[in-house]
């Protein structure tokens, strides 16, 4: 098929009575087709499913059609409240966290060093890891009895906590994991836009007698701005539905702590069978995802960033 739509687009172009503009519509139909497929239908279908409401102890009985009553019902779960809460904390805190060590550390490695080349590969080993793999290998080294963290502190006598069943510091023993598995990325991403950044206009700040905390804020934070919008932009959508890592150390746990909107929205198909619901969550929080990207971008345009 792929063929087939190939040649036929080979044909308009070089028919010089056919406009570029449906040459282009018509060699996008391949992507149309797969994200239809794959997104579009999907969402539409899940949709279609949070107008009905679904008796399951009689399945004889069809869905009843109750519109927004699903949507509605979230908003009176005070479970799901803190679930909201819970994600905008953890997605705040991970992502600023992020970018300040990312950019710290692509200023450190930017500069030229001996070793420099070893050491960016092995900063960015946590890249290569799948989440899953690497919050289990996290969840071992958090283990309260024989965790590597507990027993290293017990050599200068501190009594490690548990780490992942207090409450007080369960959400934050997440956000450390997150930002080991996800700053090279942002790092990476910085180091390529200090790549921007002129060597002549650096020198010539030294010799006006600028310190490196005013070539920081005057020079390069202006040149790289747009690059460190782009990064927090695409880590905020993904530290948004993050679902795998706190799965895996925590299922939401102790209690509803560490509980996301993705592991909720999770629970609620999952354990109490509330599809509809569970749809209707997911649907809201992809909205939230999408409003917050049309803002972004319209903030990147009006600063000639896209």
């Amino acid at each position: 098929m792929l063929n087939t739509i190939t040649k036929i687009g080979k044909k308009l172009k070089s028919n010089k009575t056919v406009k570029p503009g449906l040459f282009g519509l018509f060699m996008t139909i391949p992507a149309l087709i797969t994200l239809t497929a794959l997104i579009i239908f999907p969402l539409g279908y899940l949709l279609y499913n949070t107008l009905f409401k679904v008796n399951r102890f009689t399945p004889d009985i069809p869905p009843k059609f109750v519109g927004l009553e699903n949507y509605i019902s979230i908003f009176n779960d005070r479970y799901m409240l803190t679930a909201i809460g819970n994600t905008f904390f953890f997605v705040f805190v991970s992502v600023v966290i992020e970018l300040i060590v990312g950019m710290a550390i692509a200023m450190l490695i930017y500069q030229p060093f001996k070793g420099r080349t070893l050491i960016r590969t092995l900063l960015l080993t946590p890249v290569m890891i799948a989440p899953v793999v690497a919050a289990l290998q996290w969840r071992w080294l958090y283990t309260d009895q024989y965790g590597v963290i507990n027993y290293i502190l017990s050599w200068v006598g501190i009594d490690g906590p548990l780490w992942l069943a207090d409450p007080k510091i369960a959400m934050w023993s997440i956000i450390i994991v997150d930002i080991w598995i996800t700053f090279p990325f942002v790092m990476l991403l910085l180091e390529a836009g200090l790549a921007s950044v002129s060597e002549e206009l650096i020198e010539a700040s030294k010799v006006d007698g600028a310190n490196f905390w005013q070539r920081f804020l005057y020079i390069i934070f202006p040149i790289i701005s747009p690059t460190i919008l782009v990064v927090f932009l695409i880590r905020v959508m993904d530290a948004y539905r993050i679902f795998d890592t706190i799965y895996v150390l925590t299922r939401g746990g102790p209690g509803v702590v560490t509980e996301t909107v993705s592991t909720y929205a999770y629970r609620l198909a999952f354990t109490n069978l509330n599809f509809e619901s569970s749809g209707a969550l997911s649907i809201m929080a992809t909205l939230v995802v999408a409003l917050f990207s049309v803002i972004m971008v319209r903030i990147m345009r009006k600063q000639e960033i896209l």
